[in-house]
């Protein structure tokens, strides 16, 4: 795969309102996303950042140092945030010191997925309001995210990026999320979850019941002293079981991740965050959608390299991958971290990339902050 440092001189194109040249920069987090977009046209470039976020015991000092590149990068202006969905390894670095510098570059819009909208109705899907919400590491990233950006975008399948007007010349498609009138896979996947559960529980409790309405309370003071074992012991069973919500509401966030296809001088790039396959069913079945993927020149690898973010489907309608290293064969990018996370990434994908594209990753990078690469029209 061909990198360039800054200050490269591939040009691509000649179009006078359509960047000449695309780089990608990708910012060494281990196991997070973090990618800068460059759009360079003839009287300034456009800057796109795609998730921030990291984890790992230096996290903090890492982000800080990546949001500082990334203000200098963009000359402290970004065009556009989007944050694909709400996991800590994706927004973390949209809060505290990192997220200051961040909000500072002033970006013009935010693209979210349709879940993250303050008021929207999500049937049971874990919005910011959703119960558990003091359980989330990384509250502080999304509260900070609904305050970023001069216009603010809650998108679907199909729905208008909003980055259109920060990028002339350039064509994104949003292929995911669905949204519920697109497709139930995503709520019935939820359905089977345990986080759904106690969603329910949550719904009763807030219309003010009791489970024992006519039972005499007291103070904590005045409690008496052979029953604090018990309340103490209550107390840890209620964290924990808090904890265990959290846990299962997140696992089922990379399903509302959003899916979002460039197109500019001809080429493709295609960022799906973390969605797998439940997101990915709606885009993949609709008419038109091997013809759109075909073409993908680069493919920012689902979900860190899992085994279930990048469908065999989606994998076939891919036309440029080849066994052989031949011209403008497809290029896959993925961020990730070794025995982290059990398998992921999976060996086996992580094997079929390097055989049959030309492959990146960031556990290649060794102490390097960031790589650049170059997309040529």
């Amino acid at each position: 795969m061909q990198s360039v440092r800054p200050g490269g001189s591939d040009i691509c194109g000649g179009i006078v309102n359509a960047p000449h040249k695309v780089t990608l920069r990708v910012y060494n987090v281990g196991f997070g996303d973090c990618f800068l977009l460059t759009f360079h046209y003839p009287v300034r470039d456009r800057h796109v950042l795609i998730d921030f976020g990291a984890t790992g015991g230096s996290e903090s000092r890492l982000l800080l140092k990546i949001a500082r590149d990334i203000s200098k990068r963009c000359y402290g202006k970004l065009d556009a945030v989007v944050a694909t969905h709400r996991h800590r390894d994706h927004i973390g670095g949209f809060a505290g010191r990192s997220g200051g510098i961040i909000a500072a570059c002033q970006p013009e819009v935010v693209v979210q997925p349709w879940t993250e909208r303050p008021d929207a109705d999500v049937s049971g899907l874990p919005a910011l309001a959703f119960a558990g919400e003091e359980g989330l590491t990384n509250l502080g990233a999304v509260k900070n995210l609904q305050r970023m950006g001069v216009r603010r975008f809650y998108v679907h399948h199909g729905a208008e990026s909003g980055l259109e007007s920060v990028l002339p010349g350039v064509t994104i498609r949003v292929l995911g999320p669905p949204n519920f009138e697109q497709s139930q896979r995503i709520r019935n996947q939820r359905a089977q979850d345990r986080g759904e559960f106690w969603l329910a529980r949550h719904g009763a409790r807030n219309r003010g019941g009791k489970l024992f309405p006519a039972a005499r309370t007291c103070s904590p003071s005045r409690r008496p002293p052979n029953t604090r074992w018990f309340l103490d012991g209550l107390r840890a069973i209620r964290a924990g079981r808090m904890q265990e919500i959290v846990r299962a509401l997140d696992s089922v966030l990379n399903n509302t991740s959003v899916i979002l296809l460039f197109e500019a001088g001809g080429k493709k790039l295609l960022f799906p965050g973390d969605a797998q396959i439940e997101n990915w069913s709606y885009a993949l079945s609709r008419p038109g959608a091997r013809e759109m993927l075909s073409g993908v020149e680069l493919y920012k690898v689902g979900h860190h390299g899992s085994r279930n973010a990048t469908p065999k489907t989606l994998w076939k309608f891919f036309e440029r991958r080849s066994g052989k290293p031949v011209a403008g064969r497809l290029r896959t990018v993925v961020s990730t971290a070794a025995d982290r996370y059990g398998e992921v990434p999976c060996p086996t994908l992580i094997e079929t990339l390097k055989a049959q594209t030309d492959f990146f990753s960031t556990q290649d990078m060794g102490n390097e902050l960031y790589e650049d690469i170059c997309i040529k029209c």
